[in-house]
């Protein structure tokens, strides 16, 4: 049986059913017109849902393997023990600890769960740096993924649950999962992150409706005002709602070409683009509509934001966040999905065709593999584990095979259907995709800054911090050929932030284990010589006697702090002054640049 397949069986418990090919659904209707309905929790159809699910994990656990039996494979897995780390607590937590017990259940795996917070890189580096990894991540950014991918920490999943993700899942996912052609990730968990939840009690006792385009969310604030209810609750304290807010208002004003060129860093941060969003940022979450006002809301987490709108004596009349604030409503508060909670879709701006969604995610990968390890990947990129979640709400799959009727209430279907609909306008969180040390970092870098803005309302001062940290972040590797199919060579920490100075004249260049070319150059006539500058892909660039030249990424010099962006050439080694012409593309590497008895590190 391959990895992820369960036959064609149906098993039906409690209204819930297990069909052909493994797709997983739940009894009832899942007819839905809209995003703003009237509904109610249904927890004991989650029970049944729970129920339905576990017949079918036994098959799951023993696909992949190439001989013997189910009950062989789960005895070889008996006893063993597995750490799993992810950022999930509280009520999310519990959920997730619901899809490990059903693991361990079947299995014997004996499971213990991290929870890594909001810094997810911080605590890995930590881990990675004593020599022990947890088995099992969940990482929440691809730009993580793919860091740790070039590193060559993350096991390779191909063999492993390929063919699961392969039956599961769009292949856009499987791309998102991917690091040069090969999968190391697995997207257990995505997210809606463009919706507005609302109280609908405020909501009623103002007369107002929710708004389709941004003046329209202008003049609602206003409304919401003026009946005594400040409009938003902003849990500005973790800095990735204020991300979200960013990516939400970019993606709208920009649209997604652009979206992508920023979130490659390919225009700065200080373009007329990011200036235009701030300043609707600062427009639309104006001190006056603030509960509490910024320096409050910088104090407030993303759960006490979700508590603040709906709570007996609600502070704010909004929140705004992803599909996940659902699981929080229904956790910690007593309001009702549908009753006294609803959402609506984040408003409309610029001239953008169709729908934008800023979507999130969680994508698992195996740090230290093992047999429990294997099997447990399978699992989660399978439709019943996702199902187990699933049905107690404020969770979104990326699951093909998981049926929308599963979600416990028709917002969650909604939003589900629209996220696995929103096609080529879906992109995931600029937060998500540039480097962690950049976005993905409480406390650092593009979180910091978006809550210092939400305070100072600078936006050229902003925009200049944004692109100051933007630059010193260090960017993922672009796709490149290397000898042999060996792979790019990592970046690592070890590498960076040396002297770049220089006793006598030189030609720097760098030297890596493959046949690719690409300048890294430092003429020097004195010991006080600046780095030499040359344009990215320029039509030409001397060099001088002996140089070497080797595949290399954009650098900057730790003693200059100069950004030299690099442009690809022939590999060769020349042996007279002469120039030569890039070719059209460009690769990233990282080294070590030497020459003799002189050496830099170059940070890039």
């Amino acid at each position: 049986m391959s990895g992820g397949q369960v036959g064609t069986s149906e098993t039906s418990r409690g209204g819930a059913k297990v069909g052909a090919g493994g797709k997983v659904d739940a009894g009832g209707s899942s007819a839905r017109v809209g995003l703003v309905v009237r509904g109610r929790n249904q927890r004991s159809r989650a029970r049944g849902v729970v129920a339905a699910v576990l017949a079918a994990v036994l098959a799951i656990l023993a696909a992949g393997c190439s001989s013997g039996s189910a009950s062989d494979s789960l005895r070889e897995l008996r006893g063993q023990k597995l750490e799993v780390a992810a950022v999930w607590s509280g009520v999310e937590q519990r959920h997730f600890q619901l899809v490990l017990r059903a693991f361990t259940r079947q299995t014997g795996v004996a499971i213990s769960y991290t929870s890594a917070g909001y810094s997810v890189p911080s605590f890995l580096q930590a881990r990675l740096a004593a020599g022990h990894p947890p088995d099992v991540a969940f990482l929440p950014q691809p730009g993580l993924l793919r860091t740790y991918a070039d590193e060559r920490v993350l096991v390779p999943l191909g063999q492993i649950a390929g063919s699961a993700v392969d039956d599961n899942y769009n292949p856009v996912w499987r791309q998102l999962g991917s690091v040069g052609g090969t999968l190391y990730g697995v997207w257990f968990k995505a997210a809606n992150k463009s919706l507005i939840w609302y109280n609908e009690g405020i909501f009623e006792r103002a007369g107002v409706a929710p708004p389709t385009d941004m003046a329209g969310l202008l003049a609602l604030e206003r409304k919401l005002a003026i009946s005594g209810s400040p409009p938003f609750a902003i849990g500005g304290g973790d800095g990735w709602t204020l991300a979200d807010w960013f990516s939400n208002f970019y993606l709208q004003l920009a649209g997604p070409a652009r979206y992508d060129l920023l979130a490659a860093h390919r225009i700065r941060w200080t373009d007329p683009s990011v200036t235009a969003t701030l300043r609707l940022m600062a427009s639309v979450l104006d001190p006056r509509v603030i509960a509490g006002g910024p320096r409050a809301a910088i104090r407030t987490s993303y759960p006490e934001s979700v508590s603040q709108t709906f709570a007996r004596r609600p502070a704010a009349a909004m929140v705004f966040e992803g599909d996940f604030v659902a699981g929080v409503i229904s956790g910690e508060t007593g309001a009702r999905l549908g009753v006294d909670a609803d959402a609506f879709p984040f408003p409309a701006a610029g001239r953008q065709a169709g729908p934008m969604v800023v979507a999130g995610g969680d994508a698992a990968v195996l740090m230290r593999r093992s047999p429990a390890g294997e099997a447990l990947i399978r699992f989660l990129a399978s439709p019943q584990a996702a199902a187990i979640w699933a049905a107690q709400g404020g969770f979104i799959s990326p699951n093909t095979n998981l049926g929308v009727s599963v979600y416990p209430d028709p917002i969650t279907r909604s939003i589900a259907s629209s996220l696995l609909q929103a096609g080529s306008n879906f992109r995931f969180s600029l937060s998500d995709l540039v480097p962690a040390s950049f976005g993905g970092t409480e406390g650092r870098g593009m979180r910091a800054i978006l809550q210092q803005f939400l305070v100072s309302r600078d936006v050229s001062g902003t925009a200049v911090r944004l692109e100051e940290a933007a630059r010193k972040a260090s960017w993922p590797l672009r796709p490149g050929r290397t000898q042999g199919g060996r792979g790019r060579m990592p970046c690592r920490s070890s590498q960076a932030r040396a002297s770049a100075t220089t006793s006598s004249p030189a030609s720097w260049t760098r030297q890596l284990r493959n046949s690719s070319a690409l300048v890294v150059s430092r003429e020097d006539t004195s010991s006080s010589a600046p780095v030499s500058r040359f344009p990215y892909r320029a039509a030409a660039l001397s060099v001088t006697t002996g140089t070497t030249f080797s595949a290399g990424c954009r650098w900057r010099s730790s003693a200059s702090k100069t950004r030299l962006p690099v442009a690809r050439f022939p590999s060769v080694v020349v042996s007279t002054a002469t120039s030569m012409t890039p070719s059209s593309s460009a690769v990233t590497r990282c080294g070590r640049v030497s020459n003799g008895s002189n050496a830099a590190n170059f940070s890039p």
